[in-house]
């Protein structure tokens, strides 16, 4: 039976551009030898992600949206393109479940909490004391992002744990320190 874990090495030795916020489901499967493909992280936009891809040499990356880039057919985040991609493999390797076992998939929320500035993060007393506990608390079995909107007046809180309560837990009391200091 072929997986993901089985196909992903023959795809491509440099499988691994994510923006910030994409979800880390690609860990290392048990019958890989390393960590050569836990995604390398780009800023926020499929336009970094292709940044990234240039600059280090990869051709497959992609984040949250759907924007996935298969660099040696297209620079651009194609929905189309990664539907195609799918129809293949599923026809020619079997059913998505088959080709999906292996991975393991963590929940993830992302909050926007309205702001009415944008200081440094790492400024607001509240916020550095809810980011240290949860990354403590999460340790290697979860992330989180904490960022400004480029476009909105927002600061988006990004939670994905192995476990659902951790995720609501640590969103909430990252939103609510964010909240009460620069909430709008």
């Amino acid at each position: 039976m072929a997986t993901a874990c089985s196909l992903l090495p023959r795809v491509s030795s440099s499988l691994r551009i994510g923006s910030k916020v994409t979800a880390s489901w690609l860990r290392p499967c048990p019958t890989w030898a390393s960590n050569a493909f836990l995604p390398a992280r780009a800023a926020v936009g499929d336009r970094y992600v292709l940044e990234e891809m240039l600059r280090s040499g990869n051709v497959l990356g992609g984040e949250q949206s759907g924007h996935i880039i298969f660099l040696d057919d297209s620079p651009a985040g194609d929905g189309l393109l990664t539907a195609v991609k799918m129809a293949s493999l599923v026809s020619m390797h079997g059913k998505i479940e088959s080709l999906v076992h292996g991975f393991k998939d963590y929940p993830q929320l992302i909050v926007n909490v309205k702001v009415r500035s944008k200081p440094p993060l790492e400024t607001l007393p509240e916020v550095s004391r809810a980011l240290a506990e949860a990354q403590s608390a999460l340790g290697d079995n979860g992330r989180v992002v904490l960022r400004y909107s480029g476009t909105e007046q927002l600061a988006r809180v990004m939670v994905e744990a192995e476990h659902e309560a951790d995720v609501q837990r640590f969103s909430q009391s990252l939103a609510n320190a964010l909240r009460a200091s620069i909430g709008a």
